[in-house]
């Protein structure tokens, strides 16, 4: 809380207000905590005409790419949701953190863990509809934490019909002709990212955050799987990957060039695994305005049971667990517990807007710098992430700050003097979560 209050008193005095795509499931614009901080095209009008010939109609607040349409969200889709589902996901992400009670674990075991595999079922597929289409309004919600000066720009990247988590691959005829579908999906998974990073381009979106992605592993098992090997090795999935992964990639190196001005804040992935080893889309894209985001459990440990890493593909660390933010739900200021490296990369684009506020002169480039040579150093982070640390916003809104009247290099080296790293707020419990196999294979489904 300090920490945002004195972020809250910097950027009071900030005349520069930046602006943050956020390309995720929709946000509920009317939530009581992102009402205030959503973006509005001042060119646009509603009045069924493109204004601003932008090839984009009534596009006052976003646009709905999955769709092509100006509907950003829909908020009685989650009106029936459950109580009980609320109330697992936020114990579940306090599992995950190790800090929930005894009370608490009995309730998830005797509600959820141990009901009948039919019943299970039912009730996690309501959660995940409830995560899916609560994932973009909790994600907006972060940023508005970490920068309550943001402009916010809702973009949205899925149908409301389709789940952005999880990947059901197609079966059939087509284990022949694997390559050529691959090729096709990254084709026009391609086109609709294109669209989105030309579209915040031409917006002058400062920042935009992607907590998203698509699992190159759950490809490559599938494509080795159709080929008669149904266990591949780590090395074997990794090749394969690698394989279609580049399929993927080829686009999107063009975004440098689309939106150069931009910096892009992507989720490292859920799946446990080295990005180094195994790519993961887009977090992998190898252009100078990426940033790429794993997650820790505060500032004091990493969650080894679902964020993924890469040493030399994965930039930062942020908190990821248990990150309690705006979702739609009972009330229009409802707030919930989440997890996943999907919370973690919007702690990054909100100080990374912060960072632009502090000093509106800074590129793209330069406010990733400032990002990741500010971090907090961890001795478990080394072989983890390539800064080698975690996000401490204070730090650097300080550097960026200080950046007005002296060089980078000096306004990040005095940051690291001035401003200290973080305590850990929280009393999490030290070494790894002790949890059963059937509650990890549970909680992993409830990491989004």
């Amino acid at each position: 809380m300090k920490n945002i209050l004195l972020l809250v008193s910097f950027l009071s005095l900030s005349a520069h207000a930046s602006i943050v795509g956020v390309v995720d499931s929709g946000f509920y614009m009317e939530h009581e905590l992102l009402k205030d901080q959503v973006w509005t095209n001042t060119a646009e009008t509603k009045n069924r005409i493109d204004d601003d010939k932008n090839g984009y109609v009534d596009d006052i607040h976003g646009w709905n790419f999955a769709e092509n349409s100006k509907f950003l969200f829909d908020a009685t889709q989650v009106a029936g949701i459950k109580p009980i589902s609320y109330k697992i996901i936020s114990i579940a992400s306090k599992l995950m953190a190790g800090t929930a009670t005894d009370e608490e674990k009995a309730f998830v075991k005797e509600n959820l863990i141990d009901l009948p595999k039919k019943e299970q079922a039912v009730l996690m597929e309501e959660i995940n509809f409830y995560g899916q289409h609560a994932h973009g309004t909790h994600v907006a919600g972060i940023v508005a934490k970490e920068n309550p000066n943001a402009e916010l720009m809702n973009l949205r990247f899925f149908p409301s019909s389709v789940s952005p988590y999880n990947y059901v691959p197609m079966s059939g005829f087509w284990g022949k002709v694997e390559d050529t579908l691959f090729g096709v999906l990254a084709d026009l998974t391609g086109s609709v990212f294109n669209q989105a990073v030309s579209y915040v381009g031409s917006a002058g979106a400062d920042v935009v955050n992607m907590s998203l992605g698509i699992p190159m592993e759950r490809f490559a098992g599938f494509v080795l799987g159709i080929k008669g090997n149904k266990e591949p090795t780590e090395d074997e999935l990794a090749v394969e990957s690698q394989k279609i992964y580049q399929k993927f990639e080829a686009n999107a190196k063009e975004w440098a060039n689309v939106a150069p001005n931009t910096l892009f804040v992507v989720a490292a992935g859920n799946s446990a695994i080295n990005n180094d080893k195994i790519p993961a889309f887009p977090a992998n894209v190898d252009i100078p305005n990426i940033i790429s985001v794993a997650a820790t459990i505060g500032v004091s440990k990493f969650p080894e049971i679902f964020s993924n890493y890469g040493k030399a593909t994965v930039d930062i660390a942020a908190p990821g667990v248990d990150i309690k933010s705006s979702a739609p739900g009972p009330t229009i200021d409802f707030e919930i517990e989440m997890t996943g490296t999907s919370m973690a990369a919007p702690m990054v684009a909100g100080v990374a807007s912060a960072v632009k506020d502090a000093n509106p002169s800074l590129n793209a480039v330069e406010i990733k710098r400032v990002l990741m040579e500010t971090v907090d150093k961890k001795s478990w982070l080394t072989d983890r992430v390539v800064s080698g640390g975690v996000l401490n916003n204070r730090r650097a809104v300080e550097a960026a700050t200080l950046s007005n009247s002296r060089s980078l290099d000096i306004a990040i080296a005095e940051s690291l003097i001035t401003v200290s790293d973080q305590v850990e707020t929280r009393d999490i419990p030290a070494g790894r979560q002790t949890l059963d196999d059937q509650t990890i294979s549970v909680l992993k489904n409830l990491v989004f």
